[in-house]
């Protein structure tokens, strides 16, 4: 093709080209002279809109505020909160441990360190709050969610991370409490057999530094705390087999700063090992140190006045060992055993013999050369477990620290 005619056709182009944005320009500028033409526009392009997306609203608006707060973010979920004898502490899901059959030696719970135990165990929620008692007689508070969670063997966090406790002050006793709202009491019992009941909600809003819960006598220490409603039965053992059941009536409601009344009377090397309220319709459980233990009808406990000697609970032996907790259970229970060394096991109350009070009980857990039961808790229910869910909301775990790379030492800074 000849240059002259390719020029030609390249100019027929631009002449085309022009006359197009003219016609562009006129129409832009009568639109922009005219408001109506604009309206109309408008109009259909909103037409245009309501056709294409006009179905009805999804999403609600509230012109009000909302406040979340931080405890509304946290998963109900059931734990378990244990504490060793040199203060480290943890949380790990229920679900951690299944159900074995009686006289098993159960599952590795915590890798503790030579010399330390396994003292405290308690199945709670979340969102419930721990209250710690000391030896001392005072109290601190914490919420269950602020316990670190960490994997199984784990040895946990050191306690003074989370409380500020004062020289040769330590936990002897760990609460779970739903609500402070609820009409009840707190009721403790001293190594020395004295007991007091105070109201719970003097204990709803804790300090940091923590607050006086129990005055003491010098050489005594508390010990055990539980919670009542004010017209329960109590139920002191010792280390040497006696307990002893009254009516909570019998001691008054006291101050904080009181120092209690006399519960159980105690003979010499004696000490009380365990504190528990009476419920109808069950069994007294009573756990040795050697891992035997029974179950005993409630009836077989007469009830007596408070300050007595008590009765006898069990045949302490050799090869039983001391009692080391009490507790009332039900056939539908569950129970969860810790010995010192850590290790775990969980079995079914009923799989337990029910026996007279001056027995020594049955094998419940087969432990090692110079291992001892150190705890027990309740309440772990098969049905309960199979509704509970371990996740974080939208499906986001919490992290579980490897005990052995990522723990604190005593005193350290969180």
């Amino acid at each position: 093709m000849r240059l002259q005619r390719l020029t030609n056709l390249e100019l027929t182009k631009l002449q085309s080209e022009m006359e197009e944005l003219m016609k562009t320009i006129n129409r832009l500028e009568t639109i922009l002279s005219s408001r109506k033409e604009i309206l109309d526009i408008i109009r259909n392009d909103l037409l245009d809109l309501k056709k294409k997306y006009g179905d009805d609203r999804r999403t609600v608006i509230n012109p009000s505020e909302i406040e979340i707060g931080q405890e509304e973010l946290i998963p109900r979920t059931k734990i378990i909160v244990s504490l060793t004898e040199t203060g480290y502490i943890k949380r790990i899901p229920v679900r951690t441990y299944r159900t074995q059959r009686r006289g098993g030696r159960g599952v590795k719970g915590m890798a503790t360190k030579e010399a330390d135990r396994v003292e405290h165990l308690k199945i709670t929620s979340t969102l419930h709050t721990l209250l710690f008692f000391t030896n001392t007689g005072r109290v601190f508070g914490l919420k269950a969610y602020r316990v670190p969670k960490y994997d199984r063997t784990a040895r946990g966090m050191p306690i003074s991370n989370l409380i500020s406790l004062g020289v040769d002050e330590r936990v002897v006793a760990l609460l779970p409490v739903e609500s402070f709202d609820k009409e009840g009491f707190i009721f403790m019992a001293t190594s020395k057999g004295t007991v007091k009941k105070t109201s719970l909600e003097e204990f709803a809003f804790i300090p940091s530094t923590g607050k006086i819960a129990l005055g003491l006598d010098e050489g005594d220490s508390l010990e055990w705390v539980r919670t009542t409603n004010g017209n329960d039965q109590v139920m002191l053992a010792t280390a040497q087999g006696k307990s002893i059941r009254f009516k909570e009536t019998d001691v008054r409601p006291m101050g904080r700063t009181a120092k209690g009344v006399r519960g159980i009377r105690l003979s010499k090397k004696d000490k009380v090992v365990g504190l528990t309220t009476v419920e109808e319709g069950k069994d007294v459980l009573l756990v040795t140190e050697g891992g035997y233990g029974k179950r005993t009808p409630l009836d077989e406990f007469t009830l007596q006045n408070r300050g007595g000697s008590g009765l006898i609970c069990a045949r302490v032996t050799q090869k039983t060992g001391q009692v080391c907790e009490i507790r009332t259970a039900g056939e539908n229970d569950g129970i969860l055993l810790i010995s010192e060394h850590g290790i775990i096991i969980r079995s079914k109350v009923n799989s337990i013999s029910v026996i007279g009070r001056a027995t020594q009980g049955v094998k419940l857990m087969n432990l090692n050369e110079g291992d001892r039961v150190a705890a027990c808790a309740l309440d772990v229910k098969e049905e309960d477990l199979e509704d509970e869910e371990d996740e974080e909301p939208n499906g986001v775990e919490e992290p579980e620290l490897n005990g052995e790379n990522q723990e604190d030492e005593p005193g350290s800074e969180d």
